[in-house]
């Protein structure tokens, strides 16, 4: 034809009356060597196919055009795609779509949202995940069987987000919001952050039993149970992590043991980051957490946290997060020397004004607060400049106009030299005053 041309040998089996139904009854036995075929010349048969697209075809082909088998399949064309193996496919050419099957045994399979949207617009292009595009090519090897709304397959998929290992059911993947899924997946290397859109999150390679639904971070609500090997939070890579709970909108709500090296920790909670504002409600056993190592803490080059963590605060940083945090029988290390407490409490609260106050609360540590408007990493710069204010040579640190505290803390031992280790009171200090940013003021009693 103008637009195809079929090298091959072609017996077609059949009674007269079979043409009267030819794309069901007329049997084909097909040896088709290095033929090209375009899209043009199939929408004669499948109005559906997309407009140019130029495939090249061997195989052997037996069955109905509605019923056939495509064994020693080699199959190239479009832009990046190629298909070889063997593959059967129902319902190719009829008008309802849910009698469409492919199965196939691929040796390798690779393809990508645009190829596959141009070779069937009308059938994919509003039914595949958008989210498809960001995975690139597609290489697939395995067994798998695909209708037009469901995937039931056992392969290993290898993407420029990294690579999986497979046993899956999917359902109604023509609606991410909708999609179930359950089965097994072993991701290695896989830049989960890229894919969920997180900017925190990085590669991870892990082994997780999952039972769900939704593809996009707004429908995700998915069982997950499994093995973290790794994974990249902060710009640390996490290792040796043990999972069972649920991710839902981008929340979690579950049991996470870690055995990492730098942090040794139980944790049983809700961490919710769905929302303008980050939730944090859990309780947390650290044996051991290196908040140097782990990107947490960069002042103290020794930073080793050990204790009881009971936290429930919302808020997207440390100027701006509320609510309370406890600490018990815990100790801290820095450079400096070793801190322990049985249990101290601090709580985050913001007035109708935006007025902050900080209390903490510890019988054997430190009593009291600091209120007004400030930000946290200026407050060392916010008490230089109210103290050099009295020097007539001093020049101020650059910092946020409008900020003042007002303090008042009962001291009861050294916790001051863990925030402040250029500080040093003597035990049972009692201390209160007020700095401001504008008027530079310092008073101290």
């Amino acid at each position: 034809t103008p637009y195809s041309n079929i090298d091959g040998e072609i017996t077609m089996n059949y009674v007269l009356d079979d043409f009267s139904d030819f794309l069901n009854k007329v049997n084909f036995d097909a040896t088709f060597n290095e033929s090209e075929v375009s899209t043009i010349d199939l929408q004669n048969f499948y109005k559906p196919f997309g407009d140019n697209q130029n495939l090249k075809l061997s195989a052997h082909f037996l069955g109905t055009l509605n019923d056939f088998t495509l064994s020693n399949l080699d199959l190239t064309g479009m832009d990046r795609s190629r298909l070889e193996g063997i593959v059967s496919i129902k319902g190719a050419f009829s008008k309802d779509a849910e009698e469409f099957k492919l199965s196939g045994d691929l040796k390798n399979f690779t393809s990508n949202y645009y190829d596959l949207v141009n070779l069937l617009p009308g059938l994919l292009r509003d039914k595949l995940p958008t989210s498809l595009r960001d995975f690139g090519n597609l290489q697939v090897v395995g067994k798998t069987q695909v209708t037009s709304n469901s995937l039931d397959a056992n392969v290993v998929i290898s993407t420029q987000l990294g690579s999986v290992k497979g046993d899956m059911v999917i359902n109604n993947f023509d609606n991410s919001a909708l999609t179930t899924y359950k089965g097994n997946l072993v991701f290695n290397d896989f830049n989960i952050g890229r894919l969920l859109n997180q900017k925190n999150l990085g590669k991870a390679s892990l082994d997780l039993n999952i039972d769900g639904q939704g593809f996009t971070a707004q429908s995700l609500n998915t069982k997950v149970r499994g093995r973290i090997y790794k994974i990249n939070f902060n710009d640390y890579t996490y290792t040796n992590i043990l999972v069972l709970g649920t991710v839902q909108n981008s929340i979690y709500n579950g049991n996470l043991v870690s055995q990492d090296p730098n942090l040794k920790m139980e944790f049983n909670g809700l961490v919710d980051i769905s929302g303008k504002d980050d939730t944090y409600d859990f309780e947390a056993s650290v044996g051991y957490a290196d908040l140097n190592k782990l990107n947490f803490i960069s002042r103290d080059s020794i930073s080793i946290f050990k204790g009881d963590v009971i936290m429930n605060m919302q808020g997207t940083n440390i100027d701006n997060v509320s609510g309370n945090i406890m600490l018990i029988n815990t100790s801290y290390k820095n450079q400096n020397d070793l801190y322990y407490f049985d249990d101290l409490s601090v709580t985050s609260s913001f007035d109708s004004l935006g007025v902050r106050t900080i209390a903490v609360n510890s019988p054997d540590v430190i009593n009291g607060e600091v209120s007004g408007k400030f930000k946290v990493k200026e407050v060392s710069a916010l008490i230089e400049n109210s103290i050099g204010s009295i020097y007539t040579n001093y020049r101020p640190n650059t910092i946020t106009n409008n900020q003042y505290m007002e303090f008042d803390f009962n001291i009861y031992n050294k916790i001051v030299e863990v925030f402040y280790p250029e500080i040093t009171l003597a035990p049972n200090t009692f201390i209160r005053g007020r700095v401001e940013s504008d008027e530079s003021e310092f008073k101290l009693t």
